[in-house]
Parts: structure tokens; sequence; C-alpha cells
């Protein structure tokens, strides 16, 4: 095959085997500062969809479901804003 690298992402490389498996090119591990702003993301979508699905769903009909729903709003909606602070006060740090 002519193109068969054609596809892959710009990190990573062709290894010549015959079967056409990739690699990284850098081994390096994640950082927590390059996944807080898409776990900051992920955060203040579950916060706005919160309020859009109790629309949807009405009420809670049980205690137990009540409760659920209270504890993933709270924690959706600190994990927000502590994502926020931290990425705010601690720059580059992390």
């Amino acid at each position: 095959m002519q193109n068969a690298g054609s596809n892959r992402l710009p990190n990573q490389q062709y290894d010549g085997d015959d079967e056409q498996t990739f690699k990284l090119t850098s081994d390096e591990p994640i950082h927590f500062r390059e996944v807080t702003p898409a776990a900051e993301f992920l955060c203040w979508v579950s916060v706005l969809l919160f309020p859009i699905l109790r629309l949807i769903n009405g009420p809670a009909v049980t205690a137990d479901q009540f409760l659920l729903q209270v504890a993933l709003f709270s924690l959706a909606l600190i994990g927000a804003i502590a994502l926020r602070l931290i990425s705010f006060f601690g720059g580059r740090k992390y």
C-alpha cells in the first residue's frame, strides 16, 4: 500500500512492520496540568446538563434518587470550581 501512513496522528511514527502498527514518539507521562482543562469542561457541562435533565425526567421519585442527584450535582460543581481555582492560581506548577 502506498498510502499506508496517511491516516496517522502527527505524534505517531510508522515503525516499519508489515502489519502497519504505529508507536508514539513521546514516552513522557501525561501531567495533571494537561488534563485539567478537559476535566473542568466536563464538570461545567455536567453542571449545565443537570437542570435540563431534571426538567426532562421530572422530580426524584425516592429519597435515594434525590440524594444521588444532589450528590452528583454537588460533586460536579465543586470539581468545576476547584479545577478553575487550580488553573487560575496554580498556573504551571502542577
